[in-house]
Protein backbone atom coordinates (compact mmCIF):
# COMPACT_ATOMS: atom_id res chain seq x y z
CA UNK A 1 0.00 0.00 0.00
CA UNK A 2 3.00 2.31 0.26
CA UNK A 3 4.43 4.49 3.00
CA UNK A 4 6.25 7.83 2.85
CA UNK A 5 7.68 9.95 5.65
CA UNK A 6 9.52 13.27 5.95
CA UNK A 7 11.01 15.05 8.96
CA UNK A 8 12.78 18.37 9.50
CA UNK A 9 14.80 19.16 12.62
CA UNK A 10 15.81 22.82 12.80
CA UNK A 11 18.05 23.90 15.69
CA UNK A 12 19.67 27.19 16.61
CA UNK A 13 22.23 26.81 19.40
CA UNK A 14 24.25 29.77 20.62
CA UNK A 15 27.08 29.43 23.15
CA UNK A 16 28.78 32.55 24.50
CA UNK A 17 31.66 32.25 26.96
CA UNK A 18 33.78 35.11 28.24
CA UNK A 19 36.63 34.46 30.69
CA UNK A 20 39.10 36.98 32.09
CA UNK A 21 42.18 36.04 34.13
CA UNK A 22 44.69 38.21 35.98
CA UNK A 23 47.92 37.05 37.61
CA UNK A 24 49.68 39.20 40.20
CA UNK A 25 52.81 38.21 42.12
CA UNK A 26 54.77 39.68 45.00
CA UNK A 27 57.62 38.03 46.91
CA UNK A 28 56.41 34.65 48.28
CA UNK A 29 52.83 35.25 47.12
CA UNK A 30 50.95 34.72 43.87
CA UNK A 31 47.37 35.79 43.12
CA UNK A 32 45.30 34.43 40.22
CA UNK A 33 41.90 35.99 39.66
CA UNK A 34 39.46 34.49 37.18
CA UNK A 35 35.99 35.77 36.32
CA UNK A 36 33.59 34.86 33.58
CA UNK A 37 30.16 34.76 32.06
CA UNK A 38 28.41 32.08 30.02
CA UNK A 39 25.16 32.15 28.08
CA UNK A 40 23.47 29.33 26.20
CA UNK A 41 20.42 29.74 24.01
CA UNK A 42 18.63 26.80 22.40
CA UNK A 43 15.73 27.04 19.96
CA UNK A 44 14.61 23.86 18.21
CA UNK A 45 11.70 22.79 16.06
CA UNK A 46 10.89 19.31 14.79
CA UNK A 47 8.21 18.78 12.13
CA UNK A 48 7.31 15.34 10.83
CA UNK A 49 4.65 13.99 8.50
CA UNK A 50 3.87 10.55 7.15
CA UNK A 51 1.27 9.05 4.80
CA UNK A 52 0.04 5.57 3.96
CA UNK A 53 -1.92 4.06 1.08
CA UNK A 54 0.01 5.83 -1.66
CA UNK A 55 -1.27 5.94 -5.19
CA UNK A 56 0.80 3.82 -7.61
CA UNK A 57 4.38 5.03 -8.30
CA UNK A 58 4.00 8.27 -6.28
CA UNK A 59 6.07 8.97 -3.15
CA UNK A 60 5.05 12.54 -2.25
CA UNK A 61 3.32 13.21 1.06
CA UNK A 62 0.38 14.56 -0.91
CA UNK A 63 -0.03 11.21 -2.64
CA UNK A 64 -1.38 9.24 0.31
CA UNK A 65 -4.86 8.61 1.60
CA UNK A 66 -4.02 8.40 5.33
CA UNK A 67 -1.82 11.15 6.75
CA UNK A 68 -0.42 12.01 10.19
CA UNK A 69 1.65 15.03 11.19
CA UNK A 70 3.42 16.24 14.30
CA UNK A 71 5.39 19.25 15.51
CA UNK A 72 7.47 19.94 18.61
CA UNK A 73 9.04 23.24 19.63
CA UNK A 74 11.57 23.76 22.38
CA UNK A 75 13.32 26.85 23.69
CA UNK A 76 15.53 27.29 26.75
CA UNK A 77 18.09 29.76 28.10
CA UNK A 78 20.89 29.14 30.61
CA UNK A 79 23.06 31.82 32.25
CA UNK A 80 26.16 31.50 34.41
CA UNK A 81 28.41 33.97 36.23
CA UNK A 82 31.52 33.02 38.19
CA UNK A 83 34.53 34.48 39.99
CA UNK A 84 37.47 32.65 41.54
CA UNK A 85 40.58 33.68 43.44
CA UNK A 86 43.62 31.45 44.02
CA UNK A 87 46.41 32.46 46.40
CA UNK A 88 49.73 30.61 46.44
CA UNK A 89 52.40 30.95 49.13
CA UNK A 90 55.99 29.90 48.33
CA UNK A 91 54.75 27.07 46.10
CA UNK A 92 53.74 25.24 49.30
CA UNK A 93 50.33 26.49 50.38
CA UNK A 94 47.42 27.14 48.03
CA UNK A 95 44.02 28.61 48.88
CA UNK A 96 41.16 28.89 46.38
CA UNK A 97 37.73 30.45 46.81
CA UNK A 98 35.01 30.89 44.24
CA UNK A 99 31.39 31.80 43.65
CA UNK A 100 29.09 30.82 40.80
CA UNK A 101 25.55 31.99 40.00
CA UNK A 102 23.53 29.91 37.54
CA UNK A 103 20.12 30.56 36.05
CA UNK A 104 17.94 28.37 33.82
CA UNK A 105 14.53 28.80 32.23
CA UNK A 106 13.73 25.12 32.92
CA UNK A 107 12.88 25.77 36.58
CA UNK A 108 10.01 27.55 38.30
CA UNK A 109 9.89 31.33 38.12
CA UNK A 110 11.06 31.86 41.71
CA UNK A 111 13.80 29.21 41.64
CA UNK A 112 15.69 29.97 38.45
CA UNK A 113 18.79 31.60 39.89
CA UNK A 114 20.96 29.72 42.38
CA UNK A 115 24.28 30.56 44.06
CA UNK A 116 27.03 27.97 44.48
CA UNK A 117 30.19 28.72 46.52
CA UNK A 118 33.37 26.64 46.72
CA UNK A 119 36.70 26.64 48.56
CA UNK A 120 39.83 24.48 48.64
CA UNK A 121 43.10 24.33 50.53
CA UNK A 122 46.24 22.35 49.74
CA UNK A 123 49.64 22.07 51.38
CA UNK A 124 52.80 20.56 49.87
CA UNK A 125 55.16 19.79 52.79
CA UNK A 126 57.57 18.01 50.43
CA UNK A 127 58.61 21.47 49.18
CA UNK A 128 59.80 22.38 52.68
CA UNK A 129 63.55 22.25 53.29
CA UNK A 130 63.14 20.19 56.47
CA UNK A 131 61.21 17.56 54.47
CA UNK A 132 63.85 17.36 51.72
CA UNK A 133 66.63 16.96 54.30
CA UNK A 134 64.83 14.26 56.33
CA UNK A 135 62.71 11.91 54.19
CA UNK A 136 62.83 13.60 50.77
CA UNK A 137 65.00 10.84 49.31
CA UNK A 138 62.25 8.30 50.02
CA UNK A 139 59.02 10.31 49.86
CA UNK A 140 59.98 12.82 47.19
CA UNK A 141 56.47 14.25 46.75
CA UNK A 142 53.71 14.72 49.30
CA UNK A 143 50.57 16.82 49.14
CA UNK A 144 47.58 17.26 51.46
CA UNK A 145 44.36 18.68 50.05
CA UNK A 146 40.81 19.45 51.07
CA UNK A 147 37.88 20.99 49.23
CA UNK A 148 34.28 22.01 49.81
CA UNK A 149 31.81 23.16 47.20
CA UNK A 150 28.28 23.20 45.88
CA UNK A 151 26.82 22.67 42.41
CA UNK A 152 23.44 22.21 40.75
CA UNK A 153 21.70 20.15 38.09
CA UNK A 154 19.14 20.40 35.31
CA UNK A 155 15.86 18.53 34.75
CA UNK A 156 15.62 16.16 31.80
CA UNK A 157 12.99 18.12 29.91
CA UNK A 158 12.58 21.79 29.02
CA UNK A 159 8.90 21.98 29.98
CA UNK A 160 8.69 19.58 32.93
CA UNK A 161 7.24 22.34 35.09
CA UNK A 162 4.07 22.47 32.94
CA UNK A 163 1.03 20.21 32.82
CA UNK A 164 0.82 19.63 29.08
CA UNK A 165 -2.43 19.02 27.20
CA UNK A 166 -2.54 16.57 24.33
CA UNK A 167 -4.78 16.27 21.30
CA UNK A 168 -7.60 13.76 21.71
CA UNK A 169 -9.87 13.05 18.76
CA UNK A 170 -13.46 12.05 19.40
CA UNK A 171 -15.93 11.35 16.56
CA UNK A 172 -13.64 13.14 14.16
CA UNK A 173 -13.57 16.33 16.27
CA UNK A 174 -10.46 17.63 18.11
CA UNK A 175 -10.33 17.81 21.89
CA UNK A 176 -7.90 18.03 24.80
CA UNK A 177 -6.71 15.47 27.33
CA UNK A 178 -4.18 15.58 30.14
CA UNK A 179 -0.72 14.16 29.55
CA UNK A 180 0.49 11.44 31.88
CA UNK A 181 2.86 13.81 33.74
CA UNK A 182 1.68 16.47 36.19
CA UNK A 183 3.50 19.80 35.97
CA UNK A 184 5.37 21.36 38.88
CA UNK A 185 5.83 25.15 38.95
CA UNK A 186 7.95 24.89 42.13
CA UNK A 187 10.79 22.88 40.56
CA UNK A 188 14.20 23.61 42.09
CA UNK A 189 17.59 22.46 40.84
CA UNK A 190 19.28 19.69 42.77
CA UNK A 191 21.84 21.18 45.13
CA UNK A 192 24.93 19.03 45.64
CA UNK A 193 27.34 19.90 48.46
CA UNK A 194 30.55 17.90 48.73
CA UNK A 195 33.45 17.73 51.14
CA UNK A 196 36.60 15.97 49.94
CA UNK A 197 39.94 15.35 51.63
CA UNK A 198 42.89 13.49 50.22
CA UNK A 199 46.57 13.11 49.71
CA UNK A 200 48.94 12.56 46.78
CA UNK A 201 52.47 11.31 47.27
CA UNK A 202 55.31 9.70 45.38
CA UNK A 203 58.09 7.39 46.52
CA UNK A 204 61.58 6.84 45.14
CA UNK A 205 61.47 9.63 42.54
CA UNK A 206 57.86 8.79 41.69
CA UNK A 207 58.66 5.20 40.87
CA UNK A 208 55.65 4.43 43.07
CA UNK A 209 52.86 7.00 43.43
CA UNK A 210 49.56 7.13 45.33
CA UNK A 211 46.40 9.23 45.12
CA UNK A 212 43.79 8.84 47.87
CA UNK A 213 40.49 10.68 48.32
CA UNK A 214 37.58 10.48 50.72
CA UNK A 215 34.37 12.32 49.83
CA UNK A 216 31.02 13.00 51.46
CA UNK A 217 28.39 14.39 49.10
CA UNK A 218 24.90 15.51 50.11
CA UNK A 219 22.22 16.09 47.49
CA UNK A 220 19.32 18.27 48.59
CA UNK A 221 16.14 18.81 46.58
CA UNK A 222 16.77 15.47 44.87
CA UNK A 223 15.09 15.71 41.47
CA UNK A 224 13.23 12.51 40.51
CA UNK A 225 10.10 11.42 38.69
CA UNK A 226 7.73 10.49 41.51
CA UNK A 227 5.05 7.88 40.77
CA UNK A 228 1.51 9.11 41.49
CA UNK A 229 -1.66 7.21 42.32
CA UNK A 230 -3.83 6.54 39.24
CA UNK A 231 -6.71 8.33 41.01
CA UNK A 232 -4.88 11.64 40.43
CA UNK A 233 -5.32 11.26 36.68
CA UNK A 234 -1.53 11.33 36.18
CA UNK A 235 1.17 8.66 36.28
CA UNK A 236 3.93 10.83 37.76
CA UNK A 237 5.41 14.23 38.54
CA UNK A 238 8.98 15.54 38.36
CA UNK A 239 9.57 16.69 41.91
CA UNK A 240 12.19 17.58 44.50
CA UNK A 241 11.61 14.43 46.53
CA UNK A 242 14.19 14.61 49.34
CA UNK A 243 17.85 14.25 50.20
CA UNK A 244 20.57 11.76 49.29
CA UNK A 245 24.10 11.11 50.54
CA UNK A 246 27.07 9.55 48.75
CA UNK A 247 30.13 8.61 50.77
CA UNK A 248 33.15 6.83 49.43
CA UNK A 249 36.87 6.45 48.90
CA UNK A 250 39.04 6.39 45.79
CA UNK A 251 42.57 5.03 45.62
CA UNK A 252 44.92 5.09 42.62
CA UNK A 253 48.33 3.42 42.72
CA UNK A 254 50.81 3.68 39.87
CA UNK A 255 54.19 2.00 39.84
CA UNK A 256 57.17 1.41 37.58
CA UNK A 257 57.84 -2.31 37.96
CA UNK A 258 60.83 -2.37 35.56
CA UNK A 259 62.70 0.42 33.84
CA UNK A 260 65.56 -1.22 32.00
CA UNK A 261 66.88 -0.54 28.52
CA UNK A 262 65.17 -3.58 27.04
CA UNK A 263 62.15 -3.90 29.36
CA UNK A 264 59.85 -1.20 30.65
CA UNK A 265 56.79 -2.16 32.74
CA UNK A 266 54.23 0.26 34.15
CA UNK A 267 51.31 -0.92 36.33
CA UNK A 268 48.35 0.97 37.79
CA UNK A 269 45.48 0.02 40.08
CA UNK A 270 42.36 2.11 40.67
CA UNK A 271 39.95 1.09 43.44
CA UNK A 272 36.80 2.94 44.48
CA UNK A 273 33.93 2.29 46.84
CA UNK A 274 30.71 4.28 47.22
CA UNK A 275 27.70 4.04 49.53
CA UNK A 276 24.59 6.02 48.78
CA UNK A 277 21.48 6.38 50.92
CA UNK A 278 18.26 8.35 50.76
CA UNK A 279 18.32 10.21 54.08
CA UNK A 280 15.08 12.16 53.68
CA UNK A 281 11.97 11.63 51.59
CA UNK A 282 9.13 14.12 51.29
CA UNK A 283 6.34 11.59 51.24
CA UNK A 284 5.94 7.81 51.03
CA UNK A 285 8.32 5.46 49.23
CA UNK A 286 7.67 5.07 45.51
CA UNK A 287 8.71 2.99 42.51
CA UNK A 288 11.25 4.46 40.09
CA UNK A 289 9.80 5.33 36.70
CA UNK A 290 10.65 2.91 33.87
CA UNK A 291 11.90 0.26 36.31
CA UNK A 292 9.07 -2.24 35.86
CA UNK A 293 7.88 -1.29 39.36
CA UNK A 294 10.88 -3.05 40.95
CA UNK A 295 13.47 -0.30 41.60
CA UNK A 296 12.38 1.82 44.55
CA UNK A 297 13.13 5.04 46.39
CA UNK A 298 12.69 4.79 50.17
CA UNK A 299 14.12 6.64 53.15
CA UNK A 300 17.09 4.88 54.72
CA UNK A 301 17.80 2.75 51.64
CA UNK A 302 20.18 3.05 48.66
CA UNK A 303 18.74 4.73 45.59
CA UNK A 304 17.01 2.33 43.21
CA UNK A 305 17.21 -0.79 45.39
CA UNK A 306 15.24 -3.86 44.29
CA UNK A 307 11.85 -4.30 45.94
CA UNK A 308 9.36 -7.07 45.28
CA UNK A 309 7.65 -10.34 46.25
CA UNK A 310 9.60 -12.96 48.21
CA UNK A 311 9.16 -16.61 49.14
CA UNK A 312 6.85 -17.49 51.99
CA UNK A 313 9.05 -19.25 54.54
CA UNK A 314 8.54 -21.72 57.34
CA UNK A 315 9.51 -21.07 60.94
CA UNK A 316 12.93 -22.68 60.34
CA UNK A 317 13.64 -20.38 57.37
CA UNK A 318 13.03 -22.94 54.62
CA UNK A 319 10.79 -22.09 51.71
CA UNK A 320 7.13 -22.95 52.18
CA UNK A 321 5.32 -25.03 49.55
CA UNK A 322 1.79 -26.21 48.85
CA UNK A 323 0.70 -29.85 48.87
CA UNK A 324 2.09 -30.34 45.33
CA UNK A 325 5.47 -28.86 46.21
CA UNK A 326 4.93 -25.56 44.44
CA UNK A 327 6.42 -22.44 46.12
CA UNK A 328 4.14 -19.97 47.87
CA UNK A 329 4.56 -16.22 47.42
CA UNK A 330 4.72 -13.94 50.43
CA UNK A 331 1.95 -11.36 49.91
CA UNK A 332 4.09 -8.68 51.59
CA UNK A 333 6.80 -7.26 49.30
CA UNK A 334 10.20 -6.27 50.74
CA UNK A 335 13.77 -5.41 49.79
CA UNK A 336 15.27 -8.17 47.66
CA UNK A 337 18.54 -6.70 46.35
CA UNK A 338 20.81 -3.75 45.66
CA UNK A 339 22.20 -3.00 42.17
CA UNK A 340 24.86 -0.62 43.52
CA UNK A 341 28.37 -2.15 43.58
CA UNK A 342 30.32 -2.07 46.81
CA UNK A 343 33.72 -2.07 45.08
CA UNK A 344 34.98 -1.11 41.62
CA UNK A 345 38.43 -2.19 40.45
CA UNK A 346 40.62 -1.53 37.42
CA UNK A 347 44.10 -3.02 36.98
CA UNK A 348 46.21 -2.23 33.92
CA UNK A 349 49.72 -3.10 32.78
CA UNK A 350 51.81 -1.64 29.96
CA UNK A 351 54.96 -3.50 28.98
CA UNK A 352 57.49 -2.47 26.32
CA UNK A 353 60.09 -5.00 25.14
CA UNK A 354 63.19 -3.95 23.18
CA UNK A 355 61.39 -0.75 22.14
CA UNK A 356 59.54 -2.86 19.56
CA UNK A 357 56.80 -4.88 21.24
CA UNK A 358 54.13 -3.17 23.36
CA UNK A 359 51.69 -5.16 25.48
CA UNK A 360 48.65 -3.68 27.21
CA UNK A 361 46.51 -5.70 29.62
CA UNK A 362 43.52 -4.31 31.52
CA UNK A 363 41.33 -6.08 34.06
CA UNK A 364 38.06 -4.51 35.28
CA UNK A 365 35.89 -5.70 38.12
CA UNK A 366 32.74 -4.77 40.03
CA UNK A 367 31.81 -6.54 43.24
CA UNK A 368 28.84 -6.67 45.62
CA UNK A 369 26.03 -5.65 43.23
CA UNK A 370 22.88 -7.59 42.37
CA UNK A 371 21.32 -8.18 38.95
CA UNK A 372 17.63 -8.81 38.26
CA UNK A 373 17.70 -11.66 35.73
CA UNK A 374 14.42 -10.92 34.00
CA UNK A 375 15.64 -12.91 30.98
CA UNK A 376 15.57 -16.13 33.04
CA UNK A 377 12.10 -15.24 34.27
CA UNK A 378 10.88 -14.87 30.69
CA UNK A 379 12.36 -18.23 29.68
CA UNK A 380 10.58 -19.89 32.61
CA UNK A 381 7.21 -18.44 31.65
CA UNK A 382 4.79 -21.26 30.72
CA UNK A 383 3.68 -19.37 27.60
CA UNK A 384 7.26 -19.63 26.31
CA UNK A 385 8.72 -22.55 28.21
CA UNK A 386 12.03 -22.70 26.34
CA UNK A 387 14.36 -22.13 29.28
CA UNK A 388 16.49 -25.06 30.40
CA UNK A 389 15.04 -24.98 33.93
CA UNK A 390 11.53 -25.40 32.52
CA UNK A 391 12.52 -28.89 31.37
CA UNK A 392 12.03 -29.96 34.99
CA UNK A 393 8.32 -29.32 34.69
CA UNK A 394 8.04 -30.84 31.22
CA UNK A 395 9.75 -34.01 32.43
CA UNK A 396 7.59 -34.26 35.56
CA UNK A 397 10.45 -33.62 38.00
CA UNK A 398 8.35 -30.86 39.56
CA UNK A 399 4.59 -30.47 39.75
CA UNK A 400 2.61 -28.85 36.92
CA UNK A 401 2.30 -25.12 37.55
CA UNK A 402 5.57 -24.99 39.52
CA UNK A 403 7.16 -22.32 37.33
CA UNK A 404 3.91 -20.41 36.95
CA UNK A 405 3.92 -20.05 40.73
CA UNK A 406 7.64 -19.27 40.97
CA UNK A 407 7.74 -16.60 38.26
CA UNK A 408 5.73 -14.21 40.47
CA UNK A 409 8.36 -14.44 43.24
CA UNK A 410 10.94 -11.86 42.17
CA UNK A 411 13.36 -12.84 44.94
CA UNK A 412 14.15 -15.94 42.85
CA UNK A 413 15.60 -13.87 39.99
CA UNK A 414 17.97 -11.68 42.00
CA UNK A 415 21.51 -12.91 41.34
CA UNK A 416 25.04 -11.91 42.30
CA UNK A 417 26.37 -9.61 39.57
CA UNK A 418 30.00 -9.49 40.69
CA UNK A 419 32.54 -10.00 37.90
CA UNK A 420 36.18 -9.71 36.92
CA UNK A 421 36.81 -9.19 33.20
CA UNK A 422 39.78 -9.15 30.90
CA UNK A 423 38.67 -5.86 29.41
CA UNK A 424 41.45 -5.46 26.92
CA UNK A 425 44.53 -7.26 25.64
CA UNK A 426 46.59 -5.48 23.02
CA UNK A 427 49.80 -6.45 21.24
CA UNK A 428 51.66 -4.02 18.98
CA UNK A 429 54.92 -4.51 17.13
CA UNK A 430 56.93 -1.74 15.46
CA UNK A 431 58.91 -2.42 12.28
CA UNK A 432 61.49 0.27 11.41
CA UNK A 433 64.34 -1.61 9.77
CA UNK A 434 65.94 -1.29 6.36
CA UNK A 435 63.12 -3.12 4.59
CA UNK A 436 60.60 -0.55 5.83
CA UNK A 437 62.84 2.38 4.92
CA UNK A 438 63.32 0.96 1.41
CA UNK A 439 59.55 1.27 1.06
CA UNK A 440 59.84 5.00 1.77
CA UNK A 441 58.36 4.68 5.26
CA UNK A 442 59.67 5.57 8.70
CA UNK A 443 57.93 2.68 10.41
CA UNK A 444 55.05 0.20 10.26
CA UNK A 445 53.05 -0.84 13.32
CA UNK A 446 51.01 -4.04 13.47
CA UNK A 447 48.44 -4.18 16.29
CA UNK A 448 46.02 -6.85 17.50
CA UNK A 449 43.47 -5.96 20.17
CA UNK A 450 40.81 -8.00 21.93
CA UNK A 451 38.12 -6.58 24.23
CA UNK A 452 35.90 -8.37 26.74
CA UNK A 453 37.78 -11.60 26.14
CA UNK A 454 36.50 -13.42 29.22
CA UNK A 455 34.53 -12.86 32.41
CA UNK A 456 34.84 -14.56 35.81
CA UNK A 457 31.42 -14.49 37.48
CA UNK A 458 28.65 -16.65 38.94
CA UNK A 459 25.88 -15.10 36.87
CA UNK A 460 23.59 -17.58 35.11
CA UNK A 461 22.92 -15.25 32.18
CA UNK A 462 25.21 -14.06 29.41
CA UNK A 463 26.69 -10.99 31.05
CA UNK A 464 26.17 -9.39 34.49
CA UNK A 465 27.45 -6.05 33.16
CA UNK A 466 24.21 -5.17 31.38
CA UNK A 467 21.28 -2.87 31.98
CA UNK A 468 18.01 -2.62 30.06
CA UNK A 469 17.94 1.07 31.00
CA UNK A 470 21.30 1.70 29.31
CA UNK A 471 23.44 4.29 31.15
CA UNK A 472 20.82 5.17 33.76
CA UNK A 473 22.28 5.49 37.26
CA UNK A 474 18.82 5.23 38.81
CA UNK A 475 17.52 2.11 37.04
CA UNK A 476 20.44 -0.32 37.23
CA UNK A 477 21.11 -4.02 36.99
CA UNK A 478 18.16 -5.10 34.80
CA UNK A 479 18.84 -7.95 32.38
CA UNK A 480 15.71 -8.02 30.24
CA UNK A 481 16.73 -9.88 27.06
CA UNK A 482 19.58 -7.38 26.98
CA UNK A 483 22.32 -7.82 24.40
CA UNK A 484 25.58 -8.62 26.25
CA UNK A 485 28.71 -6.58 25.72
CA UNK A 486 30.36 -8.01 22.59
CA UNK A 487 33.69 -9.78 22.45
CA UNK A 488 35.59 -7.90 19.76
CA UNK A 489 38.86 -8.39 17.90
CA UNK A 490 40.65 -5.61 16.06
CA UNK A 491 43.62 -5.93 13.73
CA UNK A 492 45.31 -2.83 12.32
CA UNK A 493 48.31 -1.78 10.28
CA UNK A 494 49.67 1.76 10.58
CA UNK A 495 52.25 3.13 8.16
CA UNK A 496 54.20 6.25 9.23
CA UNK A 497 55.69 8.37 6.44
Amino acid sequence: TGFSQQAIHDVQLLNNDVTVSHIFTVPDLGFTTTAGFSHQYFDGTTVSASVRDLIPVATLLSSGATATAGEFREKRVIYGYFIQETIGFQDKLFLTGGLRIDGASTFGKDERFQTFPKASLSYVPSNEEWWKESIGSVVNRFKLRGAWGASGGQPAGTYDRYSVYLLQTQSGRPGLANSTLLGNQNLKPERMTEVEIGTDFGLFDDRLSFEFSYYDKTVKDLLLLRTLSPSTGYSGILDNVGELTNKGVELAVKGIVLNEDDVKWLSSVVVSSNRNKVTKLNGPAFAVANSFGIARVAEGEPLGFFYGPTYMRNADGTRAADTLGRPIRNPVASKIGDPNPRLILSFSNDVQLFEKLNIHIQLDGMFGQDVFNFTRRILETPALGNGKAYELELSGAVAPGYFNARRTIFEEYIEDGSFLKLRELSLAYLFDGEFVKNLGLRSIELRATGRNLFSLDNYSGYDPEVNAASQSTLVRGFDWSTIPLPRTYLFSLTANL
